[in-house]
């Protein structure tokens, strides 16, 4: 194992062939290429200097194959083989001044609609990067099904945290709401957009969640489509286990309690509804973020084991 040390703010290892570990504080992050790293250390801290001689050759790394774009962008714009996408100023910046790339370099773009694109950088300036689509890599996918997460507002670092997560874990829409306990009442729509969209980038996902307003969770419920199944994290209440033989079918929404628990007033509400199902996570009391992601991996594990 051999380190380096970008400047004063990051410590980077090498481990044999299988990615660079950032250290960053307290928390770490596994970096399989060269230039996510780069994109990752800015992100981190715009003001860094950093080292760009990277210990190892991170092409090579077993998880990667030759076909594989280091740099994935989401876009607004239509994509069209030969249509060519203008950049704003800000990604022309991190295209050419962070990722140090130049016109000739390829590039993957998506923008939920039209699946992923190969594209190559035409041209770069200030002002705003030219970037030219040359092939399809992958078709957009059609979802046979819906993931909702319906979350109370929660403190801003575990809701950033929960955001980007949530996009990993394929999360389709994600619902704020107020509930009789919610302690945060706040929202910031705009800055959770922004981390959909970073962490569908680095995950390779082909869409972005939608992001709706913040709503009363009284009336979320009151017009909710019957058709969508909502499971509902009661905690030290009569619940069901989330395994196969409980998991609905189709359209499916899952519903976290704010840190204050759920009033008793909702969980009588709860009872009433035929759609829902109260569901377990386990013998212990979890933080909201935490049951969040316990309960769409759960879900995950389970559809991928239905195909």
């Amino acid at each position: 194992m051999t380190r380096s040390r970008c400047r004063r703010f990051f410590s980077v290892r090498d481990v044999s062939g299988w990615g660079v570990l950032v250290l960053w504080g307290h928390s770490a992050r596994w970096i399989m290429d060269s230039a996510v790293l780069r994109e990752y250390l800015a992100r981190q801290q715009p003001d860094a200097k950093y080292r760009d001689d990277f210990p190892m050759d991170m092409s090579t790394s077993p998880n990667r194959t030759s076909t594989d774009l280091a740099t994935r962008l989401h876009v607004e714009e239509d994509l069209r083989q030969g249509e060519p996408v203008i950049l704003s100023s800000d990604r022309a910046h991190f295209l050419g001044r962070v990722l140090r790339l130049a016109p000739g370099a390829e590039l993957a773009l998506f923008n939920g609609r039209d699946g992923e694109w190969r594209a190559e950088i035409t041209a770069i300036s200030k002002r705003d990067a030219t970037v030219t689509p040359t092939v399809q890599e992958r078709p957009q996918p059609v979802l046979s099904s819906t993931l909702t997460l319906i979350i109370p507002p929660i403190k801003k670092n575990r809701a950033d945290w929960l955001i980007e997560k949530a996009t990993e874990l394929g999360v389709t829409t994600i619902q704020p709401v107020l509930s009789e306990h919610t302690s945060v009442r706040d929202v910031k729509l705009d800055r959770w957009r922004k981390i959909t969209v970073e962490a569908a980038e680095q995950c390779e996902r082909l869409d972005l969640p939608e992001i709706l307003p913040l709503t009363p969770l009284a009336t979320v419920l009151q017009g909710w489509d019957s058709a969508d199944r909502l499971l509902i994290a009661a905690e030290r209440d009569t619940t069901i286990p989330l395994r196969q033989d409980t998991l609905p079918a189709g359209n499916l929404a899952i519903l976290i309690g704010p840190e204050g628990g759920f009033s008793s007033t909702e969980l009588d509400l709860f009872t009433e509804l035929p759609f829902a199902d109260r569901i377990s996570l386990g013998p212990r009391i979890l933080r909201a973020e935490t049951a969040a992601l316990s309960a769409l991996a759960i879900v995950q594990n389970l559809r991928q084991s239905e195909t």
